[in-house]
């Protein structure tokens, strides 16, 4: 049985608990009530406290910096964070377009970027998510791949001859093959798998139960243990 001091004092700290919570909510703080926690989120905050969008996107969510310290919040209801007024406006209302998924699941480049970020549909759902490292969402094959070979990019290589050097560009127009459904029944509704053959530069692309065939960039294959196109000698036994 408890004394009469550690109830008081398990009082005491129950009480400053929420004080703080709501401290934390008025100042635009929510408590994610499934996660159990605040979400922090790796954001480099500018120098001034504010609120301030997650870059290249138009969604209910944003970042609040408090102290050079970034934390992921969202806007109530259907409503959108506006990055030309930095507050929650109606969907209606936004400078910005709002991102509407194709389909109920998947994975799309933002519009009018070519880089780390691509959202995530999860029951119609967009989310923003990240690719690894310092590789780059490619929107012809819907995965993550190096960004010297993404159909996005505007990479320059440059060719050696006997008399002159020439620089190739590759295309920013998207020029890649068209996916085709394929007979492959899918594990689950969405994910990526291998064809089974070894080092092989296609894919099983599943969206919605269905199955899609798809080729990686050249000069790059198939990695099932990143799930992204890469190159021969990062993936294991291709070198």
């Amino acid at each position: 049985m408890e004394s009469p001091s550690s109830t008081s004092m398990t009082f005491v700290i129950l009480v400053l608990f929420q004080v703080c919570l709501g401290q934390l909510v008025s100042a635009g703080f929510p408590f994610d009530r499934q996660q159990r926690h605040f979400v922090k989120e790796v954001f480099t905050c500018p120098p001034k406290d504010g609120f301030y969008p997650i870059p290249n996107v138009c969604t209910g969510s944003y970042y609040s910096c408090v102290n050079q310290v970034a934390y992921e919040m969202s806007c109530p209801g259907d409503s959108v964070f506006d990055p030309a007024v930095n507050v929650c406006v109606p969907a209606g209302q936004a400078t910005c377009q709002v991102f509407q998924c194709p389909a109920q699941g998947g994975f799309y480049h933002i519009p009018g970027t070519c880089g780390n970020s691509y959202y995530s549909c999860v029951e119609g759902i967009p989310y923003v998510m990240n690719c690894p490292g310092t590789s780059i969402f490619d929107p012809i094959v819907g995965v993550c791949v190096p960004k010297e070979v993404a159909s996005c990019s505007t990479t320059s290589t440059t060719t050696p001859s006997s008399s002159d050097t020439t620089t190739t560009k590759y295309s920013t127009i998207p020029t890649g093959p068209t996916p085709t459904i394929a007979p492959f029944t899918c594990p689950d509704a969405f994910g990526f798998y291998p064809t089974g053959i070894p080092c092989d530069d296609q894919f099983w692309r599943c969206s919605n139960t269905y199955a899609y065939l798809m080729t990686c960039p050249p000069t790059t294959i198939w990695n099932q243990a990143t799930t992204v196109c890469d190159y021969p000698f990062a993936v294991p036994g291709c070198g």
